[in-house]
């Protein structure tokens, strides 16, 4: 068995200086190294502890323009701190708000130690938020600040994150209660949310993206990118599911007003300065009720699928009921071009046809319809006009036709309901046509031309002699 030759040093005097030399001076050096590192990270732990409070709390004030008031520190390391109870706490020029039960800031403590910059990452940990719309239907106001001159220690707001976050949203629209003259703001609330916000381009741009829970019942995810400067630009992607839409629909200044049902989509939001937001995607309908403009009547138990294109949005087959009137529509509404939309109405009653269009006729009418419909016109001022015929026998008064049909336009500008080419074939022989007009109101005046043809006289009177001998009788 060979055995292991004994470590060789250096033999000349010349070797072993250099070999002192060398091994003594890396000890030495490696020593400093080490004495730098223990000095500069307990530099860094007297830092967190003593420092970084007012340093955050000053950076945080500044980016977002608005008072920040941070708790206690409650734990610390070389990579970070969490405080306590902190929060933005309402000004008298705005009544917004954020609560927070602990808010965690990390950060790297080599660019500290080495660049003497920090680039804060906060994250606010069971947040409360509350934001009020003001009077221009702004949601928020505060301005994000650029840096400002780096001190000592340059600061910066990198991201901030949210971790079981709750937002309530109070729009600036008052809703009328139930039975009372007296209105109110209604706040629509989000849950379990979680998100993130990186601020980027010396706070002029911000890349975010957030889910949650609507507390009526539903989830939504918002993500995308916005530069703020001179205009708002870019690009948010939303996504829902059996998310309730009328909460949102109180969220959004429209003509449409929506009061019940669900909503899936996947949409795109994009902004640019020279258009108002253009809305790319799709989305399905399940059971909305939705009122529209100046129309007189909701859309009620809304189903189907309908396409965003820009500033268009495209409806095909769409099922639902306008007041009591039972359709199916398609067509297209645009924020510059207005509604053209055709809709078709397979079977319907004359009074649920009378109630839904508040038409009070001077004698009793029975029969069920059909109509072909279309809706056209600008978007606060559109015509509904169509075609009108029966399905079966129907019953004016107390004479009986084989067929009644005629032609309407329903203006909102002015409360009229317009008529023309009417036809009305009894069926005791002859016929009526002609035109004529109901203006609507809470006393309604009907006014109508007719023409008889080929009416046969004695049938008529015959039937009236019979119901009024009944009557004596």
């Amino acid at each position: 068995m060979s055995k292991s030759s004994p470590p060789s040093f250096p033999q000349s005097p010349s070797q072993t200086l250099w070999w002192l030399f060398l091994t003594r001076g890396s000890i030495a050096l490696g020593g400093s190294v080490l004495v730098l590192l223990v000095g500069g990270m307990w530099w860094v732990r007297g830092f967190i502890h003593r420092d970084l409070v007012p340093l955050a709390q000053k950076e945080l004030t500044s980016t977002l323009n608005r008072p920040v008031q941070l708790g206690a520190v409650k734990e610390f390391s070389l990579t970070g701190v969490q405080f306590a109870a902190s929060g933005i706490p309402p000004t008298p020029t705005d009544s917004d708000r954020i609560a927070v039960q602990a808010v965690d800031v990390s950060f790297n403590p080599w660019d500290l130690v080495v660049n003497r910059q920090i680039k804060l990452d906060v994250t606010l940990i069971n947040p409360d938020i509350y934001i009020e719309q003001d009077n221009q239907q702004r949601w928020i106001t505060t301005t994000i600040a650029p840096p400002g001159e780096p001190g000592i220690i340059k600061t910066d707001l990198s991201k901030i994150s949210i971790r079981n976050g709750r937002l309530v949203l109070v729009p600036n629209q008052r809703l009328e209660k139930p039975g009372s003259e007296t209105s109110s703001s209604v706040p629509v609330t989000f849950a379990t949310l979680y998100g993130r916000v990186q601020l980027l381009d010396n706070n002029q741009k911000f890349k975010f993206d957030l889910t949650g829970k609507n507390q009526s019942g539903g989830d939504i995810s918002i993500g995308g990118d916005v530069e703020t400067k001179p205009t708002p630009v870019g690009n948010i992607n939303v996504k829902t599911k059996d998310l309730y839409i009328a909460d949102i629909s109180r969220l959004i200044p429209a003509e449409v007003k929506v009061k019940a049902g669900k909503i899936n989509s996947d949409l795109k939001l994009q902004l640019t300065p020279e258009d108002p937001v253009l809305l790319y995607g799709n989305a399905s309908l399940e059971g909305v009720n939705w009122q529209l403009g100046k129309i007189p009547q909701p859309f009620n138990n809304t189903q189907g699928n309908i396409k965003f294109q820009g500033s268009a949005i495209e409806i095909d087959n769409l099922v639902g009921d306008y007041g009591k009137i039972p359709l199916v529509a398609k067509g297209s509404i645009d924020q510059k071009r207005g509604f053209n939309l055709s809709a078709v109405v397979n079977a319907v009653s004359s009074s649920q046809a009378l109630e839904t269009l508040k038409i009070k006729l001077p004698v009793p009418v029975a029969g069920v319809l059909k109509a072909d419909l279309k809706f056209l016109g600008d978007i606060s001022q559109p015509v509904l006009s169509g075609q009108v015929s029966n399905l079966k026998n129907a019953q004016i008064d107390r004479l009986e036709f084989e067929k009644v049909s005629g032609k309407f336009e329903l203006t909102t500008r002015t409360p009229q309901i317009a008529f023309k080419e009417i036809l009305v074939v009894s069926s005791l022989g002859g016929e009526l046509t002609g035109s004529g007009k109901i203006n609507l109101g809470q006393i309604p005046e009907v006014s109508m031309n007719l023409s008889a043809k080929n009416l046969d006289g004695d049938a008529l009177s015959q039937v009236y002699s019979q119901w009024n001998n009944a009557d004596f009788q």
